[in-house]
């Protein structure tokens, strides 16, 4: 159902966005505009954010799988970037090629493979995650360590997904009820001056 709602909303989101001008005010509807480019601006910085782990996963296994001779160490790379995306699942799957291809060569190799890999995740869920999504989702590090437990925990796999994209979101919906929640005290006390 997701590829066909956003089909339908890229494709009538202005109508979307005129009849829901119609109903609010025009100040809550210019709010309510500023809120939503900044979700939008924490989920594409969550993608941009997976993507960019990927790549640092892709260069690391695949430099380690040349270093250590494994053939076919580009493919690996690009093998192990691209299923790094999948949360959970991903690395075993990526890591699994270069194992096999260093095993058909020799078990030392595929001993020394193996070790490569889980250095190279270990970096990736300690130091390069964090990083790289607290900066492009606007969260501290630990608070990204925290969303993946703690939604994890909640829901399993798919809140190991959406975890981070949807702290962010919190954070950004909180900073706006925040912000109007002074800004109306503000009014109710000139109110009551007056």
């Amino acid at each position: 159902m997701t590829p066909i709602i956003t089909f339908y909303y890229l494709k009538d989101k202005e109508r979307l966005l005129g009849n829901l001008s119609g109903i609010l005010q025009q100040n809550r509807f210019s709010r309510l505009q500023t809120v939503l480019k900044d979700i939008n601006r924490v989920l594409g910085g969550f993608i941009r954010g997976q993507l960019i782990v990927a790549m640092f996963v892709g260069i690391l296994t695949g430099v380690g799988s040349a270093v250590i001779g494994v053939p076919y160490s580009l493919t690996i790379g690009f093998v192990a970037g691209v299923t790094n995306i999948v949360p959970y699942f991903g690395p075993w799957i990526g890591g699994i090629v270069p194992v096999l291809l260093a095993l058909m060569i020799s078990p030392i190799m595929a001993l020394w493979v193996t070790i490569w890999i889980i250095i190279v995740q270990q970096i990736e869920s300690s130091f390069i995650s964090p990083q790289v999504l607290s900066h492009s989702v606007g969260l501290h590090p630990l608070t990204v360590i925290f969303s993946v437990l703690f939604f994890g925990n909640m829901f399993g796999i798919i809140g190991m997904i959406i975890g981070v994209p949807l702290m962010g979101t919190i954070k950004v919906l909180v900073q706006y009820i925040w912000a109007f929640r002074k800004e109306y005290r503000a009014q109710e006390s000139d109110n009551i001056v007056v």
